[in-house]
């Protein structure tokens, strides 16, 4: 069996910016993404020869305006991201067509405070679109070696929806050295489907359920380092600890999953000379 896949991409983007007096800014960004692909899958085995392409583009289309106030130490920022989104993917094999048009819509917030000379703030939150691409359609390899099962591919497009919010505290001492960030954030995302991989007897397949998947993230992160000039030594500590829940799809029953990420990395550095 074999794949093989073209691909082209082109990006352009502009940002127009204003200064509305000694507080406030104002501007906005344009980006257009296009993207073409077709991937090709051929298996032959025992004189039998099976093949499927999948073609198709994705334009993307989106408006940033944005809206800046300062005074004194104190930032606010707001983001309105504006999407429109246009998709055409062909399963040659099957004959099917998949036609996607829509627009989508986000709001970003954030707020800096500068509360000593080293010492800063950052509160963040808003909503965000993650869109999937041609791989979501080939889902399954035409060919499965276990059980010797074939499939042409499966699949439906990927949205996920996320909700999130994080803050930053971060310190910087150059003089002395040293280095500090604290980092908390949240995010809450959903999904439109849910795959699951079935093994029978017989069969091998991949299956796309028209199911919502919601997921919780929590992560918390310190990064700290200290450099001594006089040995030319560093010393730096990276700890973070996270809980992430989301669900599985098997034999058609949802199970949730609960996963505990914890990690400590320290590092000393020197040079000789």
């Amino acid at each position: 069996q074999s794949l093989n896949e073209t691909a082209f991409q082109t990006d352009e983007h502009t940002s127009f910016g204003w200064q509305l007096g000694r507080l406030v800014q104002m501007g906005v960004k344009v980006n257009f993404e296009s993207y073409y692909n077709k991937i090709r899958l051929s298996r032959l085995r025992s004189e039998e020869k099976l093949a499927n392409t999948f073609q198709g583009y994705m334009l993307n289309t989106s408006v940033e305006p944005y809206f800046q106030m300062a005074w004194n130490r104190l930032t606010w920022e707001v983001r309105v991201p504006l999407s429109l989104l246009n998709m055409h993917f062909e399963n040659v094999g099957e004959d099917k067509d998949f036609r996607h048009d829509d627009t989508y819509a986000n709001v970003n917030t954030t707020l800096a405070w500068k509360v000593t000379k080293g010492l800063k703030f950052r509160l963040r939150g808003g909503s965000r679109c993650n869109f999937g691409d041609i791989s979501n359609f080939v889902t399954s390899p035409i060919f499965y070696t276990y059980k010797d099962a074939t499939t042409k591919g499966t699949g439906s497009l990927t949205n996920r929806n996320s909700l999130f919010a994080s803050g930053h505290l971060d310190f910087h001492n150059t003089m002395d050295g040293v280095f500090a960030s604290l980092m908390g954030l949240i995010t809450r995302s959903q999904t439109n489907s849910m795959s699951q991989t079935s093994v029978s007897d017989g069969d091998v397949y991949n299956k796309v359920s028209k199911k919502k998947n919601t997921m919780l993230d929590k992560s918390l992160t310190l990064n700290a380092s200290k450099n001594f000039r006089s040995t030319d030594t560093s010393i730096s500590l990276m700890a973070s600890l996270g809980n992430y829940h989301t669900n599985i799809l098997s034999k058609d029953n949802v199970l949730k999953l609960v996963n505990d990420r914890y990690l400590v990395n320290t590092r000393l550095e020197q040079a000789f000379w």
